[in-house]
């Protein structure tokens, strides 16, 4: 039987911290969006406030009460399909360069790195969705399909976005030192709209996804009826866009000078942006995600990126 030393219990330890901040900061995440996104669209539709502290009581009991009821059997390969559903949403939160205020993560070698590493995992996000449909039947795969090509687009705009800070030098700031006459969000402000509108339109292309088609959802989703996998599902979605709106303001604004825990404030506004302008896009049943991304956001996101291309090679005169 081997015995640990106190030095690595003390590591052991510190690891079990680490871990579990982690995962308390990414249910944080998940919580606040879903919070944000409950109030918002509740009050679109002109209902009352659900109660309970910040709503993260409401999203709590929701989640019980689809683990309280009976499930039907899924099987090992649906399981592994929504696994595979989660995968970018925590791949996501463990590579976030602001990981050091959202559970502790270690920094890594080079913000660039990390920042192309990131964008590949946002990638991601179509595929790991075709590999769940591929364990369900063909009529609930229909919803995926009708909106898969607004989510490779999303994706794309994106990624241009992360392209377009890295161009530009700005990923190489510390995010906890920019002042805020420093902040990319004024170098970028087309990147910065392009980026709400795409997690905008990915939040409703997954809600779609998720949750079937039409009035009323005549068209089945990827998930539905209760139990702990399908739960483990509708969760992927929100902490996904959490995530990504942690990266966002990552990418955009700073802490510097700033209170302690600033940077949930400054996440707690972008998704509330995100949110404002996935009501407003919802509200208007006529409106064609596909169409207003590929019309609108990732023209955005190209700009920007083009707009940096030229002015760091020169070609701009006042470059």
């Amino acid at each position: 039987m081997t015995v640990l030393t106190s030095q690595q219990l003390q590591s052991l330890a510190g690891d079990l911290g680490v871990a579990a901040s982690c995962v308390a900061a990414a249910l944080l995440l998940a919580s606040l969006t879903t919070a944000i996104e409950t109030t918002i669209t509740r009050r679109a539709a002109g209902l009352r406030r659900r109660r309970g502290a910040l709503l993260l009581t409401a999203a709590l009991a929701d989640g019980v009460k689809l683990l309280s009821k009976s499930s039907s059997p899924r099987g090992p390969g649906r399981t592994l399909g929504v696994l595979v559903a989660l995968l970018p949403a925590v791949l996501l939160i463990g590579g976030l360069p602001a990981a050091g205020g959202l559970g502790g993560l270690t920094a890594p070698d080079t913000p660039t790195d990390r920042l192309l590493g990131l964008a590949g995992v946002l990638a991601m996000v179509p595929f790991a969705l075709l590999v769940h449909a591929a364990m369900l039947n063909p009529p609930r795969r229909r919803p995926l399909a009708e909106v898969l090509v607004t989510l490779v687009g999303t994706q794309a705009s994106l990624i241009l976005c992360v392209t377009a800070i890295i161009i530009a030098g700005d990923e190489a700031a510390d995010f906890t030192t920019r002042l805020v006459p420093q902040w990319p969000l004024w170098r970028h402000p087309v990147g910065a709209l392009a980026c709400i509108g795409a997690l905008a339109i990915l939040s409703s292309a997954l809600r779609r996804a998720i949750d079937g088609t039409g009035r009323g959802h005549p068209s089945p989703g990827l998930a539905d009826g209760p139990g702990a996998v399908v739960l483990l599902l509708r969760l992927s979605r929100p902490l996904l866009i959490g995530a990504s709106s942690a990266l966002a303001a990552h990418l955009y604004l700073g802490t510097a000078q700033l209170p302690s825990g600033a940077i949930w404030v400054g996440i707690a506004i972008w998704i509330t942006l995100v949110q404002l302008l996935q009501a407003a896009i919802t509200d208007a049943a006529s409106v064609d995600l596909s169409r207003l991304l590929w019309s609108r956001v990732l023209p955005l996101a190209l700009i920007d990126v083009l707009w940096h291309l030229l002015r760091f090679s020169g070609v701009l005169p006042w470059s």
